[in-house]
């Protein structure tokens, strides 16, 4: 059966022409959500969310290059300043704390996607976030109370970093306040993209910094088919993919690059057969 890509998201530093294929078979509206824009809108973007992207930025992943393990140690200068060599093994152990309790906590979520009925996803899904929203937070906690001579410079960037997160959230047609509901927009069906570079506190954001790492994480169960991350570069390079991820299940994404303009581009993409 043939496949068409629809685009749900697009998000960048910088204006990309926004492109989708539709089909005359397709529902008008196939992925019901609403979408929150930190570019327009940094208020609107939560501390919680703008610390996750940024933490899942920060943090040692598994399968790190030298490459990425330089851009990680560029952006948390960005965050901290240079911090000496007690106080980044303080960090160090901070951060991968945060990124082996973060994984799990997915993995466990994502294993028992097969065996959860549409009727109970919301309740399994709801747990899952609660933890990880409670990381999160105890994280940022342990960072302050560790580095406390570098909070400000640290909410300062958190601050910033709203600019470039876009939250996608499922629009429920059972409560129309859904989406603006915190403790749904904190704790139920979201997705949240977006991008953490080394550019200084106070800096030009319209400059090319040396590292970006765009991000993609959560879940937004309105797609029918496969729910795609795709990363995008400012300056035309082709596009790269992540993997395809099941609408229920929470997606982990992360992609760094060294960008030759202002920035990155992230986009959402829903895999739709078309019967």
């Amino acid at each position: 059966m043939p496949k068409t890509i629809v685009l749900l998201l697009v998000l960048s530093f910088t204006s990309l022409p926004t492109t989708a294929q539709t089909s005359q078979k397709l529902p008008k509206e196939p992925y019901p959500s609403m979408n929150t824009l930190g570019d327009t809108d940094p208020a609107s973007v939560s501390d919680l969310n703008a610390q996750i992207i940024w933490l899942m930025a920060v943090s040692p992943a598994p399968a790190d290059t030298a490459e990425v393990t330089m851009a990680r140690s560029a952006y948390q200068r960005a965050g901290l300043g240079k911090l000496g060599a007690t106080d980044q093994a303080k960090l160090t152990s901070i951060l991968a704390d945060f990124r082996k309790r973060h994984d799990a906590f997915a993995a466990d979520y994502n294993t028992l996607v097969p065996s959860i009925g549409r009727d109970d996803v919301w309740h399994e899904y709801r747990d899952f976030r609660i933890k990880v929203n409670d990381l999160v937070e105890e994280t940022m906690r342990a960072i302050n109370d560790a580095i406390p001579g570098n909070a400000a410079q640290l909410h300062t960037t958190i601050e910033e970093a709203k600019r470039s997160i876009n939250l996608t959230t499922y629009k429920s047609s059972a409560d129309a306040a859904y989406a603006s509901n915190p403790r749904t927009a904190a704790t139920g069906f979201a997705m949240i993209e977006g991008t953490v570079t080394n550019a200084n506190s106070g800096g030009d954001r319209h400059s090319a910094p040396a590292y970006a790492t765009a991000v993609i994480v959560g879940m937004v169960p309105g797609c029918p088919g496969k729910v795609v991350p795709v990363v995008l570069s400012v300056s035309g390079g082709a596009p790269v993919n992540g993997p395809a991820t099941h609408p229920w299940e929470y997606v982990n994404f992360q992609y760094t690059t060294r960008p030759t303009g202002p920035g990155i581009g992230i986009m959402v993409n829903c895999e739709m057969t078309v019967r």
